[in-house]
């Protein structure tokens, strides 16, 4: 199996600065009040999943997760949404 093309560590920050504002900002917080998105979810899974590499745009897709009792959902668009853990 040929190894999976690295994608560009600006898209992991792209998607994890998205993620982490949108929580922060519906809890009414800084965003280093919040715990490290690591803990909950490996970053680079994210831009693995949904980065660009040299040969590809984004795939299709989307991965919803929970973080800080919220649901977020990241699409290969790069949107973000949270809603709050029922």
């Amino acid at each position: 199996m040929a190894p999976r093309p690295k994608s560009h560590p600006s898209e992991t920050d792209e998607f994890c600065t998205k993620i982490v504002e949108a929580v922060a900002e519906r809890e009414q917080c800084d965003t280093t009040e919040l715990p490290p998105l690591y803990d909950t979810i490996d970053p680079a899974a994210i831009t693995g999943l949904f980065g660009s590499t040299p040969t590809h745009s984004r795939p299709a897709g989307r991965l919803t997760f929970e973080y800080c009792e919220y649901r977020v959902a990241v699409d290969a668009g790069g949107s973000v949404s949270i809603t709050p853990r029922e």
